[in-house]
Protein backbone atom coordinates (compact mmCIF):
# COMPACT_ATOMS: atom_id res chain seq x y z
CA UNK A 1 0.00 0.00 0.00
CA UNK A 2 0.83 3.76 -0.59
CA UNK A 3 -0.78 5.79 1.73
CA UNK A 4 -1.50 9.72 2.53
CA UNK A 5 -2.88 10.71 6.11
CA UNK A 6 -4.21 6.88 6.07
CA UNK A 7 -5.91 7.89 9.77
CA UNK A 8 -9.27 9.63 7.27
CA UNK A 9 -12.18 9.07 8.69
CA UNK A 10 -12.91 7.24 5.60
CA UNK A 11 -10.52 5.53 4.61
CA UNK A 12 -10.72 2.11 5.60
CA UNK A 13 -6.72 1.71 5.39
CA UNK A 14 -5.86 1.06 8.73
CA UNK A 15 -8.15 -1.83 9.05
CA UNK A 16 -7.24 -3.08 5.85
CA UNK A 17 -3.62 -3.08 6.90
CA UNK A 18 -4.35 -4.92 10.05
CA UNK A 19 -6.58 -7.68 8.09
CA UNK A 20 -3.91 -8.30 5.86
CA UNK A 21 -1.81 -9.06 8.74
CA UNK A 22 -3.82 -11.48 10.50
CA UNK A 23 -4.18 -12.85 7.49
CA UNK A 24 -0.64 -13.94 7.38
CA UNK A 25 0.21 -11.34 4.67
CA UNK A 26 3.53 -9.34 4.85
CA UNK A 27 2.51 -5.62 5.02
CA UNK A 28 4.94 -3.45 3.15
CA UNK A 29 3.50 0.25 3.16
CA UNK A 30 4.89 3.48 1.58
CA UNK A 31 3.85 6.50 3.34
CA UNK A 32 3.72 10.07 1.74
CA UNK A 33 5.85 12.57 3.13
CA UNK A 34 3.01 14.74 3.79
CA UNK A 35 1.54 12.51 6.08
CA UNK A 36 0.39 13.77 9.82
CA UNK A 37 2.21 12.53 12.56
CA UNK A 38 -0.80 10.48 13.52
CA UNK A 39 -0.88 8.37 10.37
CA UNK A 40 2.67 7.87 10.54
CA UNK A 41 2.65 6.33 13.87
CA UNK A 42 -0.42 4.30 13.33
CA UNK A 43 1.28 2.70 10.05
CA UNK A 44 4.58 2.09 11.84
CA UNK A 45 2.77 0.18 14.54
CA UNK A 46 1.46 -2.10 11.96
CA UNK A 47 3.49 -2.40 9.08
CA UNK A 48 6.39 -5.39 8.75
CA UNK A 49 8.14 -2.66 6.14
CA UNK A 50 7.89 1.03 6.02
CA UNK A 51 9.38 3.08 3.44
CA UNK A 52 9.20 6.97 3.32
CA UNK A 53 7.91 7.98 0.23
CA UNK A 54 9.02 11.84 -0.92
CA UNK A 55 6.10 13.07 -3.17
CA UNK A 56 4.62 16.77 -3.88
CA UNK A 57 2.02 14.79 -6.76
CA UNK A 58 -1.31 14.21 -6.80
CA UNK A 59 -0.49 10.36 -7.60
CA UNK A 60 1.71 7.71 -5.59
CA UNK A 61 2.99 5.25 -8.52
CA UNK A 62 6.31 6.38 -8.04
CA UNK A 63 6.33 4.54 -4.82
CA UNK A 64 4.98 1.33 -6.33
CA UNK A 65 8.33 0.23 -7.16
CA UNK A 66 9.99 0.30 -3.98
CA UNK A 67 6.92 -1.28 -2.51
CA UNK A 68 7.97 -4.47 -4.36
CA UNK A 69 11.83 -4.07 -4.22
CA UNK A 70 11.04 -4.01 -0.69
CA UNK A 71 8.95 -6.80 0.30
CA UNK A 72 10.27 -11.06 0.62
CA UNK A 73 6.87 -12.47 -1.08
CA UNK A 74 7.32 -14.09 -4.91
CA UNK A 75 3.80 -12.47 -5.24
CA UNK A 76 2.18 -8.55 -4.58
CA UNK A 77 -0.75 -7.75 -4.00
CA UNK A 78 -1.50 -3.77 -4.33
CA UNK A 79 -4.00 -2.17 -2.16
CA UNK A 80 -4.96 1.28 -2.44
CA UNK A 81 -5.73 3.43 0.90
CA UNK A 82 -9.34 3.90 0.23
CA UNK A 83 -9.82 0.51 -0.87
CA UNK A 84 -10.99 -2.38 0.43
CA UNK A 85 -11.22 -6.19 -0.93
CA UNK A 86 -14.43 -8.86 -0.84
CA UNK A 87 -13.85 -11.89 1.22
CA UNK A 88 -13.81 -13.81 -2.13
CA UNK A 89 -10.40 -11.28 -3.22
CA UNK A 90 -8.59 -11.97 0.24
CA UNK A 91 -9.23 -15.96 -0.21
CA UNK A 92 -7.69 -15.56 -4.02
CA UNK A 93 -4.78 -13.75 -3.17
CA UNK A 94 -3.84 -16.12 0.10
CA UNK A 95 -3.78 -18.98 -2.54
CA UNK A 96 -1.60 -19.86 -5.15
CA UNK A 97 -3.04 -18.72 -8.24
CA UNK A 98 -3.96 -21.14 -11.05
CA UNK A 99 -1.37 -20.97 -13.92
CA UNK A 100 -3.62 -21.29 -17.02
CA UNK A 101 -1.54 -19.39 -19.94
CA UNK A 102 -0.12 -21.67 -22.56
CA UNK A 103 3.16 -20.76 -22.26
CA UNK A 104 2.69 -22.11 -18.90
CA UNK A 105 3.75 -18.19 -17.84
CA UNK A 106 1.49 -16.30 -14.52
CA UNK A 107 -0.96 -14.21 -15.36
CA UNK A 108 -1.29 -10.41 -13.69
CA UNK A 109 -4.65 -10.88 -12.11
CA UNK A 110 -6.77 -7.80 -12.76
CA UNK A 111 -9.75 -7.39 -9.97
CA UNK A 112 -12.75 -5.47 -10.42
CA UNK A 113 -12.70 -2.17 -9.25
CA UNK A 114 -16.56 -1.06 -8.12
CA UNK A 115 -17.42 2.79 -6.41
CA UNK A 116 -20.26 2.58 -4.57
CA UNK A 117 -22.16 5.65 -3.32
CA UNK A 118 -21.94 6.30 0.35
CA UNK A 119 -25.21 5.38 1.12
CA UNK A 120 -24.88 2.17 -0.82
CA UNK A 121 -27.70 2.85 -2.91
CA UNK A 122 -25.69 2.38 -6.22
CA UNK A 123 -22.40 2.15 -7.81
CA UNK A 124 -20.58 4.82 -10.31
CA UNK A 125 -20.40 3.50 -13.24
CA UNK A 126 -17.53 5.64 -14.65
CA UNK A 127 -15.01 3.99 -11.96
CA UNK A 128 -16.22 0.19 -12.77
CA UNK A 129 -13.42 -0.68 -14.06
CA UNK A 130 -10.31 -3.81 -13.97
CA UNK A 131 -7.02 -3.05 -12.01
CA UNK A 132 -3.82 -5.29 -12.02
CA UNK A 133 -3.50 -6.25 -8.31
CA UNK A 134 -2.21 -9.37 -7.50
CA UNK A 135 0.81 -10.61 -9.93
CA UNK A 136 4.53 -12.18 -9.45
CA UNK A 137 6.70 -9.45 -7.51
CA UNK A 138 9.50 -9.39 -10.54
CA UNK A 139 6.70 -9.68 -13.30
CA UNK A 140 5.98 -5.74 -13.34
CA UNK A 141 7.45 -1.99 -12.74
CA UNK A 142 5.42 1.35 -13.14
CA UNK A 143 7.32 4.16 -14.87
CA UNK A 144 5.75 6.38 -12.30
CA UNK A 145 4.67 9.49 -14.18
CA UNK A 146 0.93 10.69 -14.11
CA UNK A 147 -1.54 8.55 -15.89
CA UNK A 148 1.27 5.83 -17.24
CA UNK A 149 0.19 2.42 -17.16
CA UNK A 150 2.14 -0.17 -15.59
CA UNK A 151 4.93 -2.34 -17.86
CA UNK A 152 4.77 -6.41 -17.79
CA UNK A 153 5.91 -9.28 -20.36
CA UNK A 154 3.28 -10.95 -18.65
CA UNK A 155 -0.24 -11.26 -19.97
CA UNK A 156 -3.44 -10.06 -17.82
CA UNK A 157 -6.67 -11.54 -17.17
CA UNK A 158 -9.68 -10.40 -15.44
CA UNK A 159 -11.44 -11.57 -12.73
CA UNK A 160 -14.92 -11.02 -11.21
CA UNK A 161 -13.83 -10.80 -7.76
CA UNK A 162 -14.59 -6.95 -6.57
CA UNK A 163 -12.02 -4.53 -5.18
CA UNK A 164 -13.66 -1.66 -3.32
CA UNK A 165 -13.38 1.83 -4.13
CA UNK A 166 -14.10 3.95 -1.34
CA UNK A 167 -12.82 7.70 -3.65
CA UNK A 168 -16.72 9.00 -3.52
CA UNK A 169 -16.94 8.27 0.18
CA UNK A 170 -14.16 11.47 0.74
CA UNK A 171 -15.54 14.92 1.35
CA UNK A 172 -16.73 16.81 -1.85
CA UNK A 173 -14.12 19.45 -0.96
CA UNK A 174 -11.45 16.98 -0.76
CA UNK A 175 -12.74 15.55 -4.27
CA UNK A 176 -12.63 18.26 -5.97
CA UNK A 177 -9.16 19.69 -5.05
CA UNK A 178 -8.10 15.96 -6.37
CA UNK A 179 -9.83 16.97 -9.73
CA UNK A 180 -7.67 20.25 -9.73
CA UNK A 181 -4.04 18.51 -9.13
CA UNK A 182 -5.06 15.60 -12.19
CA UNK A 183 -6.82 18.31 -14.36
CA UNK A 184 -3.25 20.16 -14.22
CA UNK A 185 -1.24 16.81 -14.58
CA UNK A 186 -3.11 16.34 -17.02
CA UNK A 187 -2.98 18.85 -19.40
CA UNK A 188 0.70 18.90 -18.55
CA UNK A 189 0.94 15.51 -20.15
CA UNK A 190 -1.33 16.70 -23.15
CA UNK A 191 1.08 14.31 -25.89
CA UNK A 192 0.11 11.28 -23.39
CA UNK A 193 -3.61 11.97 -24.25
CA UNK A 194 -4.86 14.09 -26.51
CA UNK A 195 -8.52 15.05 -25.47
CA UNK A 196 -10.52 16.68 -22.43
CA UNK A 197 -9.64 15.56 -19.07
CA UNK A 198 -12.68 13.80 -18.21
CA UNK A 199 -11.77 13.52 -14.34
CA UNK A 200 -14.92 15.60 -13.14
CA UNK A 201 -17.43 13.34 -14.51
CA UNK A 202 -15.38 10.67 -12.15
CA UNK A 203 -15.54 12.16 -9.21
CA UNK A 204 -18.35 14.45 -8.51
CA UNK A 205 -20.91 11.70 -8.47
CA UNK A 206 -23.91 14.24 -7.17
CA UNK A 207 -23.55 16.45 -10.42
CA UNK A 208 -24.18 12.74 -12.27
CA UNK A 209 -27.20 10.64 -11.27
CA UNK A 210 -27.08 9.49 -14.74
CA UNK A 211 -23.94 7.48 -14.11
CA UNK A 212 -25.22 5.24 -11.46
CA UNK A 213 -25.63 1.77 -11.63
CA UNK A 214 -27.36 -1.10 -9.55
CA UNK A 215 -25.57 -2.59 -6.79
CA UNK A 216 -27.63 -6.09 -6.77
CA UNK A 217 -25.19 -8.17 -9.57
CA UNK A 218 -22.60 -7.50 -6.34
CA UNK A 219 -24.63 -8.08 -3.21
CA UNK A 220 -22.94 -11.07 -2.57
CA UNK A 221 -19.53 -9.32 -2.02
CA UNK A 222 -20.41 -6.46 -0.03
CA UNK A 223 -18.33 -6.05 3.19
CA UNK A 224 -19.85 -7.55 6.01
Amino acid sequence: MVTLNPTEPWKPALRMLRQAKQLGLEVVVAVDSRTTEEGKSAVRAVADRYIDFQNTTAWPEGALNRLLDEARGSWAFILSDDEEPSAGLWDFVLKDPPVISRDRTHYIWRCRMLAPLPDWSAHYAVLDTYQPRYFEREAIRWPGGFDEQPVSKAKEIDFDFVLWHYTLWSPRAHRQAKIVLHENAWNANWKSHPWPFPGRASYLYEDHPEKYASLTEWEGQRPQ
